[in-house]
């Protein structure tokens, strides 16, 4: 109960926060929009009978938006989590946030509800402007497979992002992790092109990446995908979920302890 307090309070202060700079909102809309506008250009122009491409409905159009709503999703969960606290840290906050009546993995998850839940929102909204202002086809009886599939993706991401606020913790400054987490992710991932295009060895190493998984199992239920190849996908996306979130609250619960014995929470 306290930890829903505390999400509440935090969700509660960063959307007064986003309030108050409503222009913000505005330019992310319009860059979204624009990013949409120039790969529905380009689209013309690819091929679309290309390898892992011609198995979805919709073309390259409809394929790369979805690719474009993931990455903007991944890219808030990546950095989201370690940029808080490298905030915190800069204003002196941390420790005190730390000092909560909570532990502090229910600490880092309550600072980074409101991030999630607004990229998670710009996500859809990449969908629906896709579909509504350019016509991209979306299977829309996919769409409970789909936010099953963005659930277990939210989760996965944001072990990477916890992991990520770890070495931030540890580190000070930089934030590798997610850097080489991030360039991995939109070159082998499948984000702007299939993962068949890539040679085998890249193939494989792509599928240890939970990104694959998330934007193949929204391609197979929006764009009129195999449901067998679904379930798989939704399955491997359970298993990056129930390894890595416990796996990186405990790495945070580490790099805290660390920096508690070290005296070095509110340094940097």
């Amino acid at each position: 109960m306290r930890a829903l307090r505390l999400a509440y309070a935090f969700v509660r202060r960063d959307l007064l926060t986003e309030a108050s700079y409503r222009a913000n909102f505005l330019f992310g809309l319009a860059g979204g929009l624009s990013n949409i506008l120039l790969f529905f250009f380009l689209s013309g122009v690819v091929e679309q009978a290309s390898p892992g491409l011609s198995r979805y409905r919709g073309g390259y159009f409809a394929f790369v938006l979805v690719g474009l709503a993931v990455n903007a999703f991944l890219g808030e969960a990546l950095h989201g989590f370690a940029r808080r606290v490298r905030q915190a840290q800069l204003v002196g906050t941390l420790e005190a946030v730390l000092a909560a009546p909570v532990s502090p993995a229910a600490v880092i998850l309550a600072q980074s509800a409101f991030p999630l839940l607004g990229a998670s929102m710009r996500a859809g909204l990449y969908l629906v402007f896709g579909a509504a202002l350019f016509g991209a086809s979306l299977d829309a009886t996919g769409i409970p497979a789909a936010a099953a599939a963005l659930g277990l993706g939210v989760g996965s991401f944001a072990a990477l992002g916890i992991l990520s606020a770890s070495t931030t913790m540890v580190l000070k400054r930089g934030d590798p992790l997610a850097w080489v987490v991030g360039l991995l992710s939109t070159l082998l991932s499948g984000v702007y092109y299939p993962v068949e295009v890539l040679p085998r060895e890249l193939q494989t190493l792509a599928e240890f990446l939970p990104t694959t998984h998330v934007l193949r199992a929204l391609r197979e239920a929006l764009l009129g995908g195999d449901a067998a190849a679904l379930r798989e996908s939704l399955g491997l996306l359970v298993l990056f979920f129930v390894v890595l979130l416990p796996l990186s609250l405990a790495i945070f619960l580490w790099a805290v302890r660390r920096a508690r014995r070290e005296g070095s929470l509110t340094h940097f």
